[in-house]
């Protein structure tokens, strides 16, 4: 399972809107962890192609 496998189905299982959902995830870790730049460059990515 990939990591945008694991969080559509988790969003799904919470009823998380897909594109709301990563807004708020990418939001979070920018301001807990600013220094995961790989990380919310891949979900920032994600989001700006669509989603999962």
């Amino acid at each position: 399972m990939t990591y945008k496998e694991f969080l559509r189905v988790e969003f799904d299982k919470l009823g998380i809107d897909h594109e709301k959902g990563l807004e708020k995830l990418i939001y979070l870790i920018k301001q807990d962890h600013p220094d995961e730049l790989e990380l919310i460059s891949r979900l920032t990515a994600i989001k700006q192609t669509g989603g999962f």
